[in-house]
């Protein structure tokens, strides 16, 4: 356990991730930490997304609405 009490340990007790495993079966042997990132990338990525499209949004609205009203004054 760490300082904030999650248990931080790594998924496997074999930590043997030499040059020679790797060659014979890369993903086999970082499936234990790259399959946990890859879950949790899509749930922040589902979290995040419309959080910062609704902000990017509204900025984009009101810079098309301020181009707009240029153009129109630059008419009169």
């Amino acid at each position: 356990m760490n300082i904030i009490g999650i248990d931080a340990s790594f998924p496997s007790e074999n930590i043997d991730l030499s040059w020679e495993v790797l060659k014979e079966d890369p993903f086999g042997a970082l499936r234990p930490y790259l399959v946990p990132m890859l879950i949790g990338g899509y749930i922040m990525a589902l979290i995040t997304f419309p959080v910062f499209y609704g902000g990017f949004y509204v900025m984009v609205r009101s810079a098309r609405l301020a181009r707009q009203q240029v153009i129109k004054n630059k008419k009169k």
